[in-house]
């Protein structure tokens, strides 16, 4: 290996939690962005060493752990003793001083929560633990425990850590109060993080079956009885896939439940036969691969192509920003693959690139081709229905989900539509996988 610069701050690219130390077989698991690529540091994750020689210790968060104090390795086979569970109460007036972790919100703004700024960019300082043998472990804020057994269930099912998860907990949690059928606390497409442990009763708990009287416990609702939208917290259940049977399933699961009187039904399709054409390849409708900015692209695969028939005449620089940026995605669509480009320093595109668009680009993956942004993008059309003058032509496409853009249409109609949002509603991208409240 080469020496690298340590007058300058790195940005990791890949990264094992287990120290390097321990990893015999693979001991350079940590990478680093060097040169445009993603490369391995001898010797991987080092160990966490507090030395009071270069850290100030009066700036951190540093629980001393007593010498009888019950500590146990988890999870061994997978780190090799680097992860630690504490089974004992310590009593200490420095763990009043510790950030709460409910302060290191990872999630941005939605709809219920338009000024929300997520935490991320100042996180709080980390705590550490000093054990007796004299070395550190890192405090991990993600993990509270709750006891949750057939004989002694958690008597709220988990509903005050769905609540305390949701975006509102941080302002004190004002629930989102409907009227009518829809009344209660309503949680859904909050970002809750936390889900509701309970279940319906079946063979295996119905015997350990509690009341519970816990104000915030949360229930599994069964869509057959009818509550669909109940005034209990409802839990996320089910991982859909947006693929052709799901597709051309939800126009005919949505009808079903319109005669309920519940939902309207809806008209969602994939987006297919968007291009590139005169009207919006001038880096202002949509971004381009190698546009100004920090641009985002869309990218297939093509298993059609070798390495001899994959090419392209971009310049140097920008086909391996791209190339490195293709294979550093960590986009787990099978369908799709989008990218974001950032045009700063030696990571982006040549200037005399700026206006390209539908090229190839081959990776160690194989031939990716460049496509319209909005390619196989699925939308909510159903309020467009209502305003088309042909609206049976985009009725047409309920049975298979895919809604075919006409190739006698400029794309200009399309960017123009698509950017209205109370026409049309962008869901998801083809292949990709959602979790939705049963």
């Amino acid at each position: 290996g080469e020496p690298i610069p340590m007058n300058r701050g790195y940005q990791l690219c890949e990264i094992d939690e287990v120290e390097g130390n321990k990893l015999n077989e693979f001991p350079s698991r940590m990478n680093f962005i060097y040169q445009q690529k993603c490369v391995p540091i001898m010797g991987g994750n080092p160990t966490v060493d507090v030395d009071p020689r270069y850290v100030n210790l009066s700036d951190l968060h540093i629980l001393n752990v007593p010498v009888n104090a019950s500590i146990v390795e988890i999870n061994s086979e997978q780190t090799l003793g680097g992860d630690l569970l504490l089974l004992s109460d310590i009593e200490d007036e420095v763990c009043s001083t510790f950030p709460n972790p409910y302060d290191n919100d990872y999630r941005g703004a939605d709809r219920y929560n338009p000024d929300e700024v997520p935490s991320r960019f100042k996180p709080d300082k980390p705590v550490f633990a000093r054990l007796p043998d004299g070395s550190y472990a890192l405090y991990d804020q993600r993990l509270i425990l709750h006891e949750n057994t057939l004989e002694n269930p958690k008597m709220d099912g988990g509903g005050e850590s769905v609540l305390r998860s949701t975006i509102r907990a941080a302002k004190g949690f004002v629930a989102h109060n409907q009227t009518g059928q829809n009344s209660g606390y309503h949680i859904i497409n909050d970002k809750n993080i936390a889900l509701c442990i309970n279940e319906q009763p079946n063979f295996i708990n119905m015997e350990h079956c509690k009341l519970s009287y816990e104000p915030n416990t949360c229930q599994k609702q069964d869509i057959k009885d009818g509550g669909l939208y109940g005034t209990t917290l409802i839990d996320v259940q089910l991982v859909i896939t947006f693929d052709d049977e799901t597709l051309a399933s939800l126009h005919t699961a949505t009808l079903g439940n319109s005669t309920a009187g519940l939902v309207d039904p809806r008209y969602i399709y994939a987006a297919s036969n968007l291009r590139y054409d005169s009207s919006n390849t001038d880096d202002v409708i949509i971004n381009l691969p190698c546009g100004s900015g920090n641009p985002k692209s869309r990218w297939i695969p093509r298993t059609d192509l070798t390495a001899e028939t994959c090419t392209n005449t971009l310049q140097e620089v920008s086909g391996n920003a791209l190339k490195f940026a293709l294979e550093s995605s960590n986009d787990e669509n099978s369908f799709l693959r989008d990218i974001v480009l950032w045009n700063n320093g030696d990571s982006g595109c040549d200037p005399l690139d700026e206006l390209e668009y539908a090229m190839l680009i081959m990776t160690s993956e194989g031939c990716w081709e460049n496509v319209h942004p909005d390619h196989l993008s699925v939308f909510d059309f159903t309020n467009y229905i209502s305003s088309h003058p042909t609206a049976n032509v985009i009725e047409s496409f309920v049975d298979s989900g895919v809604m075919v853009y006409p190739s006698n249409h400029s794309m200009s109609f399309f960017e123009e539509i698509k950017d209205n949002r109370s026409l049309v509603t962008r869901v998801a991208r083809y292949g990709d996988k959602m979790i939705v409240d049963q």
